[in-house]
């Protein structure tokens, strides 16, 4: 349990950061900088397939799919993502076979580019065999 806390620790004192006016002030808009963002990414989406709904559209995709893919599902959310952009598109009368292209293409537009890179920093960094780090 102590070593678990000591793992801790140093996030933890980053915490006390953000007690100075100055420093919460930059979080909050990188922060704002994230969301909005995100907003735009899932607008823009919707624009690129067709769907004609206003940006509030955007912020509801965003704020339902970022509370759905906390519940159990299968690797990568591959169709809970998709059921949250229908029921949140549902809204807007969208129809649900639109929805779920919407949801895949926002899916992969979102979850492609950092395993791309998160793979291509694993070839380039990674040890090569029979050496010792």
């Amino acid at each position: 349990a102590v070593r678990r806390w000591q793992a801790l620790a140093p996030g933890l004192a980053l915490l006390v950061g953000v007690q100075r006016r100055a420093v919460l002030v930059r979080v909050m808009g990188w922060s704002a900088v994230v969301w909005a963002t995100a907003i735009l990414t899932n607008y823009l989406v919707l624009r690129a397939v067709g769907i004609d709904v206003p940006w509030l559209a955007a912020v509801l995709v965003l704020a339902v799919l970022q509370a759905g893919i906390t519940l159990p599902s299968l690797p990568a959310t591959l169709g809970l993502f998709q059921a949250l952009c229908v029921a949140a598109l549902g809204l807007w009368a969208v129809p649900a076979a639109t929805a779920i292209g919407y949801g895949l293409i926002l899916q992969a537009v979102v979850m492609l580019p950092p395993l791309i890179g998160g793979i291509a920093a694993w070839l380039i960094l990674a040890p090569a065999k029979g050496t010792s780090p």
